[in-house]
């Protein structure tokens, strides 16, 4: 949302090629986003959604994804 304006933003596609997305955790300070989807894998991009990485595949029934970051 457009905070000056009071406006949404078009929406925008940053990754394809998924089988449905259904989690997404995203490492701010890294600039990187983990993402998985209806076919069991695991991906990794930007935050701008280029150089996307497989990171795992066929893993099972997966329902979302969660990041932390440790000392």
């Amino acid at each position: 949302m457009d905070i000056d304006s009071n406006k949404r933003q078009a929406p925008e596609i940053l990754l394809t090629h998924s089988m449905v997305g259904i989690g997404i955790a995203l490492d701010l300070k890294g600039e990187r986003m983990f993402v998985t989807d209806l076919a069991s894998s695991v991906y990794s991009a930007t935050l701008n959604g280029s150089d996307k990485k497989t990171l795992l595949e066929l893993q099972g029934n997966l329902t979302g994804i969660a990041y932390a970051e440790l000392s």
